[in-house]
């Protein structure tokens, strides 16, 4: 809807769905972008969406051995995975502001804030461990999923692209991000660091030629304080070659500054994966 010719335009819409388990879900969302000036657009949204139960957040059952208890003359202990039958879906209102300037065609910039606030998030919280004095005896661990958490996370994107000839494009990019989860103590403070702070990136899209093209991009992103996962910076490179308007051939390799090094953990056995160096070759037909 334009509420101002050319300067203030409104869009709005709904998402409307229906599942098994929660039922139906409104997913609506509202967005305002206003034109001061030819090379100035502010805008902002508001947007709701949720995430359904998964099945087995639904009605797992599962029972299995822990392993010793690092706990002298501890028996040994079983852990019961149950999911719940009326498990909520987890929902966001999230709030976006933004700015996009325009000073020359070749160059510009753009900033977003935003804002998520998250309600009954599912959560797998480990409750007390329960004796049970058989012979043998042992330890009963139950857990069971929950819509027992909150969170907000909030921060900003930056970003910036410049055309600095014709056939040579640079973009950069840096988003903030902070979360802040509301539950059980050790759940949220857990949780609360299993992202990153800072994420950076530059990328550099270079027509040497006629139907040949160098891509480069250039990753740094922050330690991931929970599991104990350093910053780390990552280079790829890739060459590709458009015969003709529907093939195009690409030859590239990821990682080039290190063989290897942890990006993210196994949620269940707390082990870092390591991401190494790859290289690989493409072949694209378009009709």
């Amino acid at each position: 809807v334009d509420l101002v010719e050319d300067r203030l335009k409104l869009t709005f819409g709904t998402k409307l769905e229906h599942n098994d388990f929660t039922g139906f879900e409104v997913q609506p969302s509202a967005r305002l972008a206003w034109t001061p000036a030819e090379e100035h657009t502010v805008w902002t949204a508001v947007s709701r969406a949720v995430r359904t139960p998964s099945r087995a957040e639904h009605d797992v059952d599962h029972l299995f051995l822990t392993g010793p208890i690092p706990i002298p003359f501890a028996p040994p202990g079983f852990t019961s995975v149950r999911g719940r039958d009326r498990a909520d879906s987890e929902s966001v209102l999230a709030f976006e502001l933004g700015w996009r300037w325009h000073p020359v065609p070749e160059l510009s910039f753009d900033l977003a804030l935003f804002y998520n606030n998250y309600e009954h998030i599912i959560g797998f919280p480990v409750r007390n461990p329960e004796p049970v004095l058989t012979f043998p005896p042992y330890l009963f661990i139950p857990i069971q999923f929950a819509n027992d958490l909150d969170a907000q996370t909030y921060g900003a994107e930056v970003d910036a692209r410049w055309r600095v000839t014709p056939e040579w494009l640079l973009s950069a990019g840096y988003a903030l991000l902070d979360v802040q989860i509301q539950g059980e103590a050790g759940v949220s403070q857990e949780a609360e660091g299993d992202s990153a702070h800072h994420r950076l990136n530059i990328r550099s899209y270079w027509d040497v030629a006629e139907a040949w093209q160098v891509n480069t991009a250039l990753f740094w992103v922050d330690n991931v304080s929970n599991h104990d996962i350093p910053s780390w910076i990552r280079l790829d490179v890739q060459v590709r070659w458009d015969p003709c308007e529907s093939a195009s051939l690409a030859i590239g390799v990821q990682n080039i500054l290190d063989d290897r090094h942890p990006e993210f953990t196994n949620a269940l056995a707390s082990m870092p994966f390591e991401i190494e160096r790859l290289a690989y070759v493409t072949l694209e037909f378009r009709f």
